[in-house]
Order: C-alpha cells, then sequence, then structure tokens
C-alpha cells in the first residue's frame, strides 16, 4: 500500500495510553516475563532505543528519532524507546505495547520508569505504553494528547511522504516536556 494513502486515516484512526500496570505475581513480585497472552505476539528482539524491523525509517528520520532520545535523555530519569511494527498479526496495539514492554522489562532492556512507543503504520495504529513507575508522570489522557500532535505531525506530508521520523520526534519531545524530562 502506498504510504501516502495512509496520512489521512492514520491522523484520524491512531489510538493511545498508557499501558496499565501487569498483574503482580505471590507476595507482590514482579509480573513474570512469560504471559499467556502473548505468546502470539512476534518477538522484536531489543526495543532499548528504535527498533524498526519495518523499515520505514530512513536515515534522516532515524537520525532525527535518536537526536530527541539523546536530547531528552541526558541525565534524565527516563528512556524513551520506539518500536515500528510491519503489521500486528491481528492482536491489539494494546495487547502489543504490553507484551513488547514487559518482555523488554524482563530482559533489563528498559525500566519500570521507562516509556514505549509502539508504532504500527501499515495499521494505522501507535500506542505509548508506560514502565509503572512512570504511569504517575503520564497519565491516559495526556499520552492521548501527544498520540495527537504525533498523528497531526505524521499526515504533514511534504514531498509526498508520511512524516514518521518528525512525528515520532515530536512525540518524544512531548513526553519529555509533560513528564519534567525535557532539556
Amino acid at each position: 500500500m502506498d504510504r501516502t494513502i495512509l496520512a489521512v486515516p492514520l491522523a484520524i484512526l491512531l489510538v493511545a495510553g498508557g499501558c496499565k500496570e501487569a498483574p503482580v505475581g505471590a507476595a507482590g513480585e514482579p509480573p513474570a516475563a512469560h504471559d499467556p497472552a502473548c505468546e502470539r505476539v512476534a518477538d522484536i528482539g531489543d526495543i532499548n532505543g528504535i527498533n524498526d524491523p519495518a523499515k520505514f525509517l530512513d536515515k534522516g528520520e532515524y537520525e532525527l528519532i535518536l537526536g530527541a532520545q539523546l536530547k531528552n535523555e541526558r541525565g534524565r530519569r527516563r528512556l524513551v524507546n520506539v518500536a515500528i511494527l510491519p503489521d500486528l498479526k491481528g492482536q491489539s496495539i494494546e495487547l502489543v505495547a504490553r507484551c513488547l514492554g514487559n518482555r523488554s522489562a524482563a530482559k533489563g532492556e528498559i525500566g519500570d520508569n521507562d516509556i514505549l512507543i509502539v508504532l504500527a503504520p501499515n495499521e494505522r495504529r501507535v500506542r505509548i505504553a508506560t514502565g509503572t513507575a512512570a504511569e504517575a508522570d503520564l497519565t491516559d489522557k495526556e499520552a492521548q494528547k501527544i498520540v495527537d500532535d504525533m498523528t497531526r505531525t505524521f499526515a504533514d506530508q511534504r514531498g509526498g511522504r508520511i512524516r514518521y521520523g518528525r512525528g515520532l520526534a515530536t512525540g518524544i519531545d512531548a513526553i519529555a516536556a509533560q513528564t519534567g524530562d525535557a532539556s
């Protein structure tokens, strides 16, 4: 499908919100790394930083997102990671974001205070998932506003292209501003 055709539906249909705390084990232990609901969610490997197995980003977009991450993460208390997926394989964006976040946390790739942006451009979905310690700093309502800002930026096509890099960088900057981590 031509990416330029996706701009308007992407801007209209994107979904966001914080990822709620996963169930805790016995005696308040952290959630198990293995969640049966996540068995059908593909593992995309390390999501620390930017993971783009879908290859939606060109070099300039990748560098734009990386620049926003570095600017807002230097000396800060949280990291904002990005995962761009070719598709959700029939799963909800909420489940995929939760499973990717929980797996990465279990592997020590991201922490409770970190945030994950999951984008599935072909399915016109995006989700901001927060670690349990970050939930108080970024509510569902605030995450929705950030996603709305990102989608407007995605839809601002210049040169006939959807601006994934610019939209994601906008989201990272807005998250940092909202959570008090802006530089």
